[in-house]
């Protein structure tokens, strides 16, 4: 989903107010930043997951009304072509809200992304081989090797 210039500028004007609290946890958790991710109206905050994968605190930009703070691990397999995905969401702030508990809300997060185990995650969420395989196994890998590893 491409965000209109409109809709951009609009969640630009709601997330404005949170960018130094987002940046701070940045640093201080070791994760990535990545904004508007695919277009859509999302700021996601990657790393890999110790238990193998990635995993991402995402946060939800609804101009004017919320922040949504949803947590996503998943695991893929690019020989099986499998991908399994455990999410959950955080918290929904309704705006306004201050930046110690979008903070909370966003340590929160990582914190029980970081307890899950693999037992907790489902089994495979869909087959992607045929995706996948347009690009070599260790390009596919070398994608989640760039992530940071967070810090607890």
């Amino acid at each position: 989903m491409w965000l209109s210039n409109e809709d951009f500028r609009a969640c630009e004007d709601t997330i404005a107010p949170f960018v130094p609290c987002i940046a701070a946890f940045v640093r201080r958790r070791g994760v990535s930043l990545e904004r508007y991710d695919h277009g859509a109206p999302v700021w996601t905050l990657s790393f890999r997951h110790p238990n193998g994968g990635t995993g991402s605190v995402v946060i939800a930009v609804s101009p004017g009304h919320d922040l949504t703070v949803r947590n996503n691990w998943s695991i893929s397999d690019y020989d099986a072509g499998t991908h399994s995905l455990k999410k959950a969401t955080q918290a929904a702030l309704l705006l306004p809200v201050s930046a110690e508990v979008l903070s909370t809300a966003l340590d929160a997060a990582l914190d029980e992304l970081l307890s899950w185990s693999l037992d907790q995650l489902p089994l495979v969420h869909r087959a992607m081989q045929r995706e996948w395989h347009r690009v070599t196994r260790a390009e596919f890998y070398a994608a989640n090797a760039k992530l940071p590893m967070p810090t607890t």
